[in-house]
């Protein structure tokens, strides 16, 4: 018997298991979002985390280190490597930590704004913007040559506030843009390593139009499409420093989410730490396949960090889109409808393989009433419930006339009088 395929949360209900949130998910989902409770942290398109966050830590376990820690680990990279060589030597993890010494971050989380134009973050070590750094690099050949060393001070008293660039026109990328191309510090050395798709280029005067205030129409392409192609297909700069770009996604997933997000860290029992750089690339297959919900990927394509994240997010999203009756049209059960979790067990019990409508009721049927009434300890009483219905539903596909879908046209020897669950009559399920 081949059994139907079978996904973890259709989209679109078939017609025969119908949802309360069929046509409205995204208004339930908004709803849930501007839930007084809600953390205003997660209702951004751009999600920014504190380096200590219960769930969501990205800073190095060592104390008093500023460096990020390396994704789905306790410490950054160099920590790590001390810790492995330290470990292999028999050193205890309390004894590296009470003797690992502390580091500073390599590279600004957020660049600080410019020291001369407050609205420009800063492009070099002395805090200044791009145009201000070339001009402060100008103004010292002198001094490279032999002549007088400039004052910093007195130089900078003397610059122009120069006008903001905006957004980088990178799609996902959150940052500001540094430059007059329209792209922040790390997504221009990206660009040029690209070789320029489109030719972007500014001419020679740029830096004096931009000083008199004229920020719009510098840029010329070779070919425009090709730079705007390579803005929307290029991916944020994956960094470990607690932000998570939702820019360029759907409403409905980038709600999805922003929900799931804050639901796991209301749900001390799933014990994972979710490590901020799986979820940005989760968000990023979203956005490059121009997903509408997280439903719609195939996480069987993904690779495995992403795939875990995101399959315990549709494993959320299954508690809001699903009543208990719609589970019951979709095939399968859902232990957490009725506030019972088995341990080392997951929530949903899948019924699909269970193929005659009137046998797989009476299976739901008899598990939502255990389930309410008095649940098992573990899920092994129905796991084997469920595997001699899943057996007996073979049988009749191969044996009966019509695959056992409709009893009450079975051969007499062979129509049972009563169900082999709850002992209804099976033209009654």
């Amino acid at each position: 018997m081949n059994a139907p395929a079978r996904r973890l949360l259709p989209v679109l209900s078939p017609s025969t298991a119908s949802s309360r949130t069929t046509g409205d998910r995204l208004e339930l989902l908004t709803a849930l979002l501007n839930a007084p409770t809600f953390d205003a942290a997660f209702h951004t398109d751009v999600i920014d985390l504190p380096g200590d966050h219960p769930v969501y830590a990205w800073e190095c376990g060592v104390p008093q280190c500023e460096r990020p820690l390396n994704p789905g680990t306790e410490f950054c990279h160099i920590h790590l490597r001390d810790w492995g060589r330290q470990r292999r030597e028999g050193v205890s993890v309390a004894e590296f930590l009470r003797t690992a010494q502390p580091l500073k971050q390599a590279s600004w989380k957020t660049p600080p704004p410019c020291r001369i134009c407050r609205h420009t973050p800063s492009w070099s070590a002395d805090r200044l913007c791009h145009m201000h750094a070339t001009r402060w690099r100008r103004a010292q050949y002198p001094h490279l040559k032999g002549g007088a060393a400039p004052d910093f001070d007195e130089w900078a008293a003397n610059q122009p506030v120069l006008p903001s660039f905006g957004q980088c026109q990178v799609a996902p990328c959150p940052e500001a843009a540094v430059h007059a191309l329209g792209l922040c510090r790390r997504h221009r050395l990206l660009y040029n390593r690209a070789g320029c798709p489109g030719g972007a280029r500014l001419p020679h005067h740029w830096g004096r139009l931009a000083n008199e205030g004229h920020t719009s129409g510098l840029v010329s392409y070779q070919d425009e499409a090709a730079f705007r192609r390579w803005c929307w297909e290029t991916a944020p700069i994956m960094r470990s420093h607690g932000k998570v770009s939702l820019l360029g996604l759907k409403p409905l997933v980038k709600a999805e989410i922003q929900w799931v997000m804050f639901h796991h860290t209301q749900t001390p029992t799933q014990g994972t730490n979710w490590a901020l750089p799986w979820i940005q690339h989760l968000a990023e297959t979203c956005r490059t396949t121009k997903a509408d919900s997280l439903a719609d990927l195939d996480l069987d394509k993904c690779n495995r960090l992403v795939r875990q994240v995101g399959t315990a997010m549709l494993g959320y999203l299954r508690l809001v889109y699903f009543t208990r009756e719609d589970t019951k049209d979709a095939g399968f059960i859902e232990t957490d409808h009725f506030g019972v979790r088995f341990p080392h067990a997951g929530s949903r019990i899948d019924l699909s393989r269970v193929t005659q409508r009137w046998l797989r009721d009476l299976l739901w049927d008899f598990l939502a009433a255990r389930l309410k009434t008095n649940p098992p300890r573990s899920r092994t009483s129905f796991d084997q419930l469920r595997r001699g219905c899943v057996e007996l539903s073979a049988y009749l596909e191969g044996f009966v006339p019509g695959g056992g879908h409709d009893p009450r046209r079975w051969p007499s020897p062979m129509r049972p009088t009563s169900s082999p669950i709850s002992g209804t009559e099976p033209g009654m399920a």
